[in-house]
């Protein structure tokens, strides 16, 4: 999932308004539960996309978690990051830090048969701060908005445009068709994991060189997957 790309423009917007149990009534839907709470267990991909936006202008490159990544300045020069060392600082928040390995997600009237119904996820195995979310069951996709729990400091403090995002999947059900459209209602067993997940965090370009003279941002996002384990605690 590109994230930069893909979010719902609907989710994004419950997410800009701080969320709120439901959204329209789905009249159509048969009787059962849209209940998507439970822990999930997150296995995370060793490609991560990595973007540097400078005034629009866009480079993007793929690597893994330990590799040496080079953009170019305006003015020709190199640009270059190492990935390890970068999350490794302690001001830095990347991805797999800011979404837990077990993830616990709750949801609000998960009774109530509704397109829309907000959630919140937190650290099963180290309760603590809570983020606040949205899934559209027409879709089955879920967005998060992380700018609040993806710390930093100074100029590395996450930016708003830092969110986790997937779809959720359910049992015997092709992934490119969401639960209801194949006929399932969401409460007949509910989603046994997530797909085309992804969690992207943005930084000022700063964060990454000190002496960048221009305004830029700079993002990573990596992709995972995760399955159902368990219910909330």
């Amino acid at each position: 999932m590109t994230l930069r790309l893909a979010a719902a423009p609907l989710l994004v917007a419950i997410l800009a308004c701080g969320g709120g149990t439901g959204g329209p009534a789905d009249t159509s839907s048969t009787s059962g539960e849209q209940d998507v709470r439970g822990v999930y267990a997150v296995e995370w991909s060793d490609q991560l996309t990595i973007r540097l936006d400078i005034g629009g202008a866009v480079q993007e490159v793929t690597a893994g978690p330990d590799e040496v990544v080079t953009f170019n300045a305006p003015d020709g020069s190199p640009l270059e990051i190492d990935l390890a060392a970068y999350c490794a600082d302690p001001g830095v928040v990347c991805p797999s830090e800011a979404w837990p390995a077990n993830v616990a997600i709750d949801e609000d009237s998960p009774e109530v048969t509704s397109d829309l119904h907000t959630l919140r996820a937190w650290d099963a195995d180290a309760p603590g701060s809570v983020v606040s979310g949205a899934v559209d069951h027409r879709s089955d996709q879920l967005l998060f908005g992380l700018d609040g729990a993806s710390g930093g400091s100074s100029n590395c403090a996450a930016l708003a445009i830092s969110l986790a995002g997937g779809t959720f999947a359910y049992p015997g059900i092709d992934t490119a068709d969401s639960a209801e459209s194949a006929g399932v209602t969401n409460g007949a067993g509910g989603p046994d994991g997530i797909v085309d997940g992804g969690v992207a965090i943005g930084w000022a370009g700063v964060c990454a060189w000190s002496g960048l003279a221009v305004a830029a941002t700079l993002s990573i996002e990596t992709p995972y997957e995760a399955t159902r384990v368990g219910d909330l605690p």
